[in-house]
C-alpha cells in the first residue's frame, strides 16, 4: 500500500543524517545500546527514504511543501 509523502526535504535530510549516525554508532555500542542504535537508526532511515512518517499522519502533521499543501502545516 503506497502512502502519501508527508515529509519535506529538510526533514528527510535531517532524519537521514540521524539514522546514518545511529547506524554507525552500532560499531561502538554493545548490548542494549546496540539494539537501540540499530532499531532506531533503521526506523529513522527508512522513514527518511520513504518520505512518510505514520506518526505525522496520526497527528495530522505534514512538513512537505507542494501543490497539496501550499504553506505546509504543523
Amino acid at each position: 500500500m503506497l502512502q502519501t509523502k508527508n515529509m519535506g526535504l529538510i526533514d528527510r535530510v535531517v532524519r537521514g543524517l540521524i539514522g546514518a549516525t545511529l547506524l554507525f554508532m552500532t560499531a561502538v555500542f554493545k548490548g542494549v545500546l546496540f539494539a537501540f542504535a540499530l532499531g532506531g537508526g533503521l526506523a529513522v532511515l527508512v522513514t527518511a527514504i520513504l518520505g512518510y512518517d505514520p506518526f505525522y499522519e496520526v497527528l495530522g502533521i505534514s512538513t512537505r511543501f507542494d501543490q497539496d499543501t501550499p504553506t505546509g502545516s504543523m
